[in-house]
């Protein structure tokens, strides 16, 4: 193999780690929101806006320490990362919570309408977190 050609096959297997890594991180994390809102509407009696809410942000430190150390491999100090972590987190919750309102008022089942309010925050994120969140992380 030339060594050029090397290079560019170096990156884009990174490139597929990161996206890989990232979504198996994040179904991890999302699956934790999942079963906490379940549980949520379920056990206590939540409502679908206020127990998106609470699972999305217990589910925040867990997928964070998976993100930054599989997904993006940062190498950067962990509270910066965790603080701007945190804040992307709290803007999706609130978006994750609204959509899960939204959905509530629309009628669509629980199980359809979390998975559809958790799923819409996962492209966000992503392109957040690879420019703004882990810039400790090895560049593709």
């Amino acid at each position: 193999m030339l060594p050029g050609r090397r290079k560019v096959m170096g990156r884009l297997r990174e490139g597929l780690h990161r996206k890989l890594a990232f979504v198996l991180a994040g179904g991890m994390g999302f699956a934790l929101y999942f079963m906490l809102s379940m549980l949520l509407v379920r056990w206590p009696g939540f409502a679908a806006g206020p127990a998106a809410l609470l699972a999305t942000l217990a589910s925040i430190p867990p997928t964070f320490a998976l993100q930054r150390r599989f997904a993006f491999r940062d190498r950067s100090a962990a509270a910066p990362a965790f603080v701007r972590y945190c804040l992307l987190q709290a803007l999706n919750a609130v978006m994750v919570g609204l959509l899960a309102r939204a959905g509530q008022r629309a009628g669509l089942p629980e199980a359809v309408n979390f998975l559809a309010s958790g799923s819409v925050v996962v492209v966000v994120s992503y392109l957040v977190l690879s420019r703004l969140v882990f810039r400790g992380a090895p560049r593709r």
